[in-house]
């Protein structure tokens, strides 16, 4: 059985840009298996370090990154501004941000205590309500248990 050739530097390629192990091997026609066990024979170390040494070598995003850091460096002021707010978290507006955050909170706490009163109002009244229906069937039937059974007030908080 001949021996298939591998170009490991075209493999190394397709590993830089995300490739799977399974994909290659079935580009150069072979089984994953074969290229594992060639991997470890022609370059002595096993596919993990393989493809975690081949793709952390310069990715598209690292290269990126590169050409990002030299615009800024060479004075371009757009490039500046971009990675500050980026890695440093800058902003234009600091202060204006973080009073719009504190505005938005007080005016939700308020919502929510608006909300608890009507809730206070609303169960009140079902019971106010409640204890005149209960009243009327007592009224009508008498001083039955099913009466008293059939409608009880809500609980108050």
């Amino acid at each position: 059985m001949k021996k298939l050739v591998i170009n490991w530097d075209n493999i190394a390629m397709f590993c830089k840009n995300g490739t799977k192990g399974i994909a290659i091997a079935r580009m150069f026609g072979m089984n994953e298996e074969t290229l594992y066990k060639r991997c470890f024979l022609d370059n002595g170390i096993n596919w993990s370090n393989f493809r975690a040494v081949s793709s952390s070598v310069f990715t598209p995003l690292m290269e990126l990154r590169c050409f990002q850091f030299n615009e800024a460096l060479d004075g371009n002021s757009k490039m500046l501004i971009l990675l500050g707010k980026k890695l440093l978290k800058q902003s234009n507006y600091p202060i204006m941000k973080k009073a719009i955050t504190e505005r938005i909170v007080l005016e939700e706490n308020k919502d929510i205590q608006l909300l608890k009163k009507e809730l206070d109002k609303s169960t009140i009244l079902v019971n106010s309500l409640a204890f005149r229906y209960y009243m009327l069937l007592k009224r009508y039937y008498g001083n039955r248990k099913a009466v008293s059974r059939a409608v009880r007030p809500l609980p108050t908080q």
